[in-house]
């Protein structure tokens, strides 16, 4: 009874979710003419964050006149990736990402 139970559950959340997929609009925003600053902050090792980053970045700069890529600081402590070699791995994820500041 409860996989039943579980499964029919199941099934009326994924077509819940249909109808906000289907008429999800695509969000292109205009920027031309404008400076745009992106920051991060307390990422802590968290990598999953850069390629997201690195992605509204590109975006973001196909209409801009600038975009600038600025971290706040508290991007070592908090996973052994970025301990392990003492940041250096986290740096150079920042540097390919497109970090300016």
């Amino acid at each position: 009874m409860k996989k039943i139970l579980s499964v029919v559950l199941s099934l009326a959340l994924i077509l819940a979710l249909i109808p906000s997929l289907a008429f999800a609009k695509e969000s292109t925003k205009n920027y031309s003419g404008k400076t745009i600053v992106l920051y991060s902050g307390n990422l802590r090792g968290d990598v999953d964050k850069y390629a997201k980053l690195a992605a509204a970045k590109k975006e973001i700069a196909k209409t801009a006149d600038a975009v600038f890529l600025a971290d706040a600081g508290n991007y070592l402590q908090g996973t052994a990736c970025a301990n392990t070699d003492r940041g250096l791995s986290i740096y150079n994820l920042m540097d390919a990402t497109g970090y300016d500041v």
